[in-house]
Parts: structure tokens; sequence; C-alpha cells
């Protein structure tokens, strides 16, 4: 069977067309697997510092100085000592501060809810700025105290295409990071003895708000000091 010299050019093209296709697959896979290392390593930088941060912090107790030798000590949250009748309590206390530290690791990991992989149709997005200016606008609040225990999920203020994958699987299933965020789950959590020792420093003056002003005053003003 001859072959024209038409149809060897154009089996020449179709072939060269699938070679260029798959160095394109190849290529896309490439820079896909230096994204990730990427975000990785970014992800596990944040995790960490935040974790150096609290631990720090979470080292100085009730009765500690911040002197010059101790300025990289600087807590992270501030607490106060407050008077709720009948005892002594920490406010905001240890669940809303964790509470505060786990809502910012989702909020760091879903970054990573609109980074898609290469290589997809992303005519299927939808551009929600606003959204976007709400999940930036959360950390300025809880880096002021402000905390609280309803903050939204990050899944929630970020717009997302169920038609394309992303970065979160992988970046939330990594050893190093799931490691992370398992420590930063509990961290403040952990320091619970040391915030019961700290506030049992009050209980010497305990009678000023157990016992009765009133009947206390007569009582000893009957014994005619």
């Amino acid at each position: 069977v001859s072959i024209q010299p038409g149809e060897m050019a154009a089996s020449r093209r179709r072939q060269l067309l699938k070679e260029m296709q798959q160095e394109a697959g190849f290529l896309l896979e490439h820079f896909n697997h230096q994204n990730l290392n990427s975000l990785l390593k970014l992800t596990r930088t944040s995790l960490e510092n935040l974790r150096k941060r609290i631990s720090a912090s979470s080292s100085l107790g009730y009765s500690d100085r911040l002197d010059d030798q101790r300025k990289d000590h600087t807590p992270v949250f501030q607490a106060s000592a407050v008077l709720s009748l009948p005892s002594i309590v920490m406010r905001p206390s240890l669940d809303d501060i964790q509470n505060t530290i786990n809502h910012v690791v989702q909020l760091i990991l879903g970054v990573h809810y609109r980074v898609y992989l290469w290589g997809q149709d992303r005519s299927v997005l939808q551009s929600d700025s606003s959204s976007t200016s709400q999940v930036a606008a959360a950390l300025p609040r809880a880096s002021k105290g402000n905390v609280t225990s309803t903050t939204p999920r990050p899944s929630a203020h970020l717009t997302t295409s169920k038609n394309l994958k992303n970065f979160h699987r992988l970046v939330s299933e990594n050893k190093e990071v799931a490691k992370l965020v398992s420590f930063l789950s509990t961290t403040v959590s952990s320091t619970k003895r040391l915030v019961t020792v700290a506030l049992e420093q009050f209980q010497k003056y305990r009678d000023l708000w157990k016992l009765d002003r009133e009947v206390t005053l007569k009582e000893f003003m009957s014994t005619k000091p």
C-alpha cells in the first residue's frame, strides 16, 4: 500500500502533537510538584513560627517579669485575672484562646483552597473579592485580643470551585504539617496547671470577697477594740 506524501506529513504532525502534549503534561507535573514544595515550606514556616511564639510565652509564669534578656518572650495573648464570685477566673479563658489559635491554624491551611493545580480549565471560577477580604480581616481581630469561639471556618469565607483540584489536601495531609497542627491544637490547654498555680496566688485575699463586710465589721466592733 502506497502512502502519499500528504498522509505522511499529517501522520508526522499528529505524532509531534502527541509528543508535545506529553511533554507539556510532564512540565505541568513538574511545576505542580514545585508549587507543592513551596507551599509546604511556607506553611511549615508559618506554623513553626506560631509554635515558637506560643511556646516561649507559655513558659512565663504570672510573677515573671520581662527584662532585656527576655524581650523575645513577649506573650501572644494577654489575659486577666477577674473576680467572678465565688472565685478568681481568667478571661479570656484557656479554651477561648485555644479555639482562637485553632482558627488561625485553619485560616493558614485554608489559603490552599484557593491555590489550584496547574493544567485545569479556570473559566469556572467566579471572583469574589469581598470573601477574601473577610478572611484577611479575621487575623487582626484575633491578634488584638478579641478572642472569640465563633469565628467562621475558613471554608465559609473562601470562594472555591468543586470542579478544580487544589493543594489543600496535599498540604494538610503532609506529616510535618499535620504534626505542627496537632501540637498547636493542644499547646495552650497544656498550660492549665501553670494558670491554676497563678490564680491560687489570689486565694490569700479570699476573705475580701467571701466574708460579709457589714457582719464582719459588726463582730469586730463588738469586741470593743
